[in-house]
């Protein structure tokens, strides 16, 4: 229970981190309601969060190629 209450506590940061960055007064989704940038962050936190999972499970992953094709997906999880 330890463990994951600090994993939930740090995870809560990473929210506000991010919806400050990104909902204050020059954030990219400071225009939409709350429940929409909750679901933004959390699709930007499933993507990246799991990233160093896919490098462990596919170590031959091309970093160059990964980062072309997450470009257009970030953008558009911020317009």
């Amino acid at each position: 229970p330890k463990v994951a209450d600090a994993l939930r506590a740090a995870d809560a940061r990473a929210r506000e981190r991010l919806r400050e960055l990104l909902a204050g007064e020059r954030g990219a989704l400071r225009h939409w309601d709350g429940a929409e940038i909750e679901s933004r962050i959390e699709v930007l936190l499933a993507l990246f969060g799991g990233m160093p999972i896919r490098r462990l499970m596919n170590p031959g992953l091309k970093r160059d190629a990964l980062i072309a094709a997450i470009r257009p997906v970030v953008r558009t999880v911020l317009t």
